[in-house]
């Protein structure tokens, strides 16, 4: 069984796993999905750079919309890469969570990093024996989430790995970004 977050692109059979594709059409905005070639699901209104989450069994494939987060502050550690169950909405809640994580990733020589300002903290820790990194913890409050100042600084001490177009359209949609906005965190999207 695989699960697979894609952001639709225009393309042709474009492989999303070992058995699985999609075909998307922009001009019509429609979702195909194929399984072993096979059509098996067609989602229509579906915009370029979506997020749709893709679930491949073995017995065939699903496609569903990704529903953010309603809660700003939430949405916005969702960007960041937190999932739900490592979001926390107070100081006090970060910091359990937090000591939570360190000692259920209590590995060898492990190290942890942490960037915090007023209102809010995110925390992750190295695992060098798969060669990448763990989330454990982020807070960001929903006063910090609400000002636009705000977030911009938090969106310069994180990386954000969505696609560019999502991540602008999901700035302007939930945090009121401006193109000025914007042009302030241009430098923080990968691509």
């Amino acid at each position: 069984m695989a699960e697979h977050k894609i952001f639709v692109e225009d393309a042709k059979n474009k492989r999303i796993g070992a058995s699985t594709t999609y075909t998307y059409d922009a001009k019509n905005r429609e979702f195909i999905l194929f399984w072993k070639g096979k059509k098996v699901q067609t989602v229509e209104n579906v915009d370029e750079g979506e997020p749709i989450w893709v679930n491949c069994n073995g017995e065939g494939a699903l496609a569903r919309r990704l529903r953010l987060p309603n809660r700003r502050s939430s949405c916005l550690m969702w960007l960041l890469g937190f999932a739900k169950d490592l979001r926390a909405h107070s100081r006090d809640e970060y910091e359990v969570l937090y000591e939570q994580q360190l000692d259920e990733n209590d590995w060898w020589n492990l190290q942890s990093y942490t960037t915090e300002g007023h209102g809010y903290a995110m925390s992750l820790c190295n695992r060098r024996d798969c060669g990448g990194v763990v989330y454990l913890a982020a807070y960001i409050s929903d006063k910090a989430a609400g000002n636009r100042r705000k977030v911009k600084e938090i969106l310069h001490q994180w990386q954000v790995y969505y696609p560019n177009a999502f991540v602008k359209k999901v700035l302007r949609e939930r945090f009121k970004f401006t193109d000025e906005d914007i042009a302030d965190v241009e430098d923080c999207l990968p691509y």
